[in-house]
C-alpha cells in the first residue's frame, strides 16, 4: 500500500462510536485513505465494564503495529482521552508517525467554568426549549463507576509529558464552549509542542465535535491538514 495512507482515530473516554461515527464515515469516502478505528477495552457496552488504563494504552499501540508494515504514511486523530494516547503513540513512533490530530486533548479535565455558566443559563432562560443538554464531566460521574474514572485520570497522569516529544505536524482543536475539556488543555498541549503546530478555535462547538452542526465544517479542515499543509502555513492560529 505504498500511494495510500493510513488513518488511525482514538476514541476518548466512556465514548461510543455514534459520537465520531460522522468523522469516520466521511474520511473513509475519500479515495487514497484507510479509515481505522476501534473501541477501547471496557467501552463495549454502555456500562464500563471493569478495566485498567494500561490495556487502553496496550490496545492503541497494537492497532497502530498492525498499520506500521503495511503503510509509509500513517496520520493519528485522537479525540479527548484518545488524543492523549494518540499523542504518546506519537512520541514514541516518531519516524513513523507523519501528522497528528488532537481534538480537545484531555491533558487537563473538568470544565468547570463552563460546567457553571450552562447552570447559570439553564435556570435564567424563561424560554429553555431547545437548550443543549447538560452532557458534562459531572454526567460521566453519573454513568461511569468511579473506578474507571480514577483509571482515566492514571492515564493523563503517567503520559501528559508526551506531548513534549511529538515531532510531527499537529492540527489542535477544540470548542470555545467544551463542556467536558477545559480550553486551557488545548492551549498547553499548544505551548509544549516544539514543531510545526497549528491551533483552530472551534466557535460555539462543546465537547461531542462530531455530532455538533459544524460537524461537515470541522471534518473538511481536519481532512485539508492531512491532504496538505500549505493553507496552514501562514495561519498558526485559526477559528471556524
Amino acid at each position: 500500500m505504498l500511494f495510500r495512507k493510513a488513518v488511525l482515530f482514538i476514541h476518548g473516554f466512556s465514548a461510543s462510536y455514534y459520537e465520531n461515527e460522522y468523522f469516520i464515515n466521511t474520511l473513509q469516502r475519500y479515495p487514497e485513505l484507510d479509515v481505522y478505528t476501534f473501541t477501547l477495552p471496557g467501552h463495549e457496552t454502555p456500562i464500563m465494564r471493569k478495566v485498567k488504563y494500561e490495556s487502553w494504552i496496550a490496545k492503541s499501540e497494537e492497532e497502530l503495529k498492525k498499520l506500521l508494515d503495511d503503510y509509509h504514511t500513517i496520520y493519528l486523530v485522537g479525540h479527548s482521552m484518545g488524543g492523549v494516547i494518540a499523542s504518546y503513540l506519537a512520541s514514541k513512533y516518531k519516524s513513523r508517525i507523519k501528522k497528528l490530530v488532537l481534538i480537545a486533548p484531555a491533558f487537563e479535565y473538568g470544565s468547570f467554568h463552563q460546567n457553571k455558566k450552562d447552570i447559570q443559563d439553564f435556570f435564567e432562560r424563561e424560554n429553555r426549549k431547545g437548550v443543549v443538554g447538560y452532557d458534562t464531566l459531572f454526567s460521566k460521574i453519573l454513568t461511569v463507576p468511579i473506578t474507571r474514572i480514577i483509571e482515566f485520570t492514571k492515564l493523563v497522569r503517567r503520559y501528559k509529558h508526551c506531548i513534549h516529544e511529538v515531532q510531527c505536524p499537529v492540527l489542535l482543536l477544540q470548542g470555545n464552549i467544551d463542556n467536558v475539556v477545559p480550553f486551557s488543555s488545548s492551549v498547553y498541549a499548544y505551548d509544549a509542542l516544539m514543531g510545526q503546530k497549528y491551533f483552530t478555535v472551534l466557535r460555539d462547538v462543546r465537547h461531542q465535535v462530531f455530532i455538533s452542526e459544524k460537524k461537515e465544517l470541522i471534518t473538511n479542515y481536519i481532512y485539508t491538514f492531512l491532504k496538505s499543509e500549505r493553507k496552514f502555513e501562514k495561519q498558526k492560529k485559526d477559528i471556524l
